[in-house]
C-alpha cells in the first residue's frame, strides 16, 4: 500500500487508510461537517461509477472540490496564526 500525504501544501501528515480518506486527521477536523460529508459522498460516488468517461469527469470535479476545501483550511490556519 502506498503512503498518501495530505493535499494541504506544506503538510506532511499521512492520510488514514481507506478509500474515501482525503485529508490527514488534523485537517479533516478543520473543515465544517457539511464540507467533509460532501467530499466523502462525492468520492464514494466516483469510486462506484462504472463508466470510465463519467468517472474521469467525476475525478476532475473531485479535484476541484478538494482544492476548494484546501483553500478553506488555509484561510482557517491563517486566522489561527
Amino acid at each position: 500500500m502506498t503512503r498518501r500525504t495530505c493535499p494541504v501544501p506544506g503538510c506532511i501528515n499521512e492520510v488514514p487508510a481507506g478509500a474515501t480518506a482525503i485529508f490527514c486527521v488534523d485537517h479533516f477536523f478543520m473543515l465544517p461537517e457539511k464540507e467533509t460529508a460532501w467530499l466523502f459522498r462525492w468520492k464514494t460516488k466516483t469510486l462506484r461509477c462504472d463508466d470510465p468517461e463519467e468517472q474521469r469527469y467525476m475525478r476532475e470535479q473531485l479535484d476541484g472540490y478538494v482544492g476548494r476545501a484546501v483553500r478553506l483550511i488555509q484561510v482557517k490556519e491563517a486566522a489561527l496564526s
